[in-house]
């Protein structure tokens, strides 16, 4: 079993933050598990926030606290102590890149050497709309307008070729809304 999905935002880089993950991952039998970092907290990537920084007060507020307080350096040089130290059970690391359209190339450019084991799009922001922080911030938006404008961000995702998957392809669901049309249809 694997969880292909952990982030370790919350401790530093170091070893031993690391293997935390490692013994409960061991403690509850999985063969594997895949490390990721958002790409907001890495100053190489606060560029492609401008956008989602001027259309809301509360994301800018947030991103200015939390975004780009790290080198990706910091991130591949744990990456590389890990893998050195022959960790007790397979560890894959990589990336999670929000996705923005106008971003594809600068997201290439800044991803295509790095050795990273899988790097992920993901969609958090619709036109600059933040959809996953709170859950009054949709009370100003047309849900159908948001769900088809994600859907057609997704797709835009997975045909830029530029990822090796999807991180959270459901995460406009988070706080219960859905769209008046069929989402097979969409």
């Amino acid at each position: 079993m694997i969880d292909a999905h952990i982030h370790i935002e919350r401790g530093p880089y170091t070893k031993e933050w690391i293997d935390h993950f490692v013994r409960q991952a061991l403690y509850m039998n999985l063969d594997e598990i895949w490390i990721l970092e958002h790409c907001y907290r890495f100053r190489e990537f606060v560029p492609m926030y401008d956008g989602v920084c001027n259309y809301s007060r509360y994301i800018d507020h947030w991103f200015r606290e939390t975004a780009g307080v790290l080198e990706l350096s910091d991130y591949l040089r744990l990456i590389d102590e890990i893998r050195n130290s022959n960790p007790a059970m397979k560890i894959n690391f990589g990336l999670e890149v929000c996705y923005f359209h106008q971003f594809e190339e600068f997201v290439y450019q800044h991803t295509k050497n790095l050795e990273l084991d899988f790097i992920v799009g993901s969609v958090h922001f619709v036109d600059n709309f933040a959809f996953d922080h709170k859950r009054e911030h949709w009370n100003t938006v047309d849900v159908d307008t948001i769900f088809r404008r994600y859907f057609d961000v997704s797709i835009e995702l997975a045909k830029s070729g530029i990822f090796d998957g999807i991180a959270h392809p459901d995460s406009i669901k988070l706080f219960g809304h859905r769209p008046s049309f069929s989402q097979e249809k969409a």
